[in-house]
């Protein structure tokens, strides 16, 4: 015998990142989001680009990003920028 039993969509939660980013994170981020390449972020910033790659690799990790465009995007979604 069949059963007619309404499924209730049951909403799955997003993954949200993990927050807060660092001050400098977010000015990385939001230089990242204007399109500038890690060198020039690190000229705006005075930081050496080496330093600029890290923090990307930390934002990354944080709001769980495989690629800059991905970061980027995860980013406008959850408000960051």
């Amino acid at each position: 015998m069949e059963s007619h039993v309404e499924h209730a969509l049951v909403p799955v939660p997003r993954a949200t990142p993990r927050l807060p980013l660092t001050a400098r994170q977010m000015d990385v981020l939001r230089l990242l989001a204007q399109g500038l390449p890690p060198v020039a972020i690190g000229e705006v910033l005075g930081v050496s680009p080496h330093t600029v790659r890290n923090h990307i690799q930390g934002i990354a990790r944080r709001i769980r990003a495989h690629s800059r465009v991905e970061m980027v995007s995860k980013a406008y979604r959850a408000g960051l920028i």
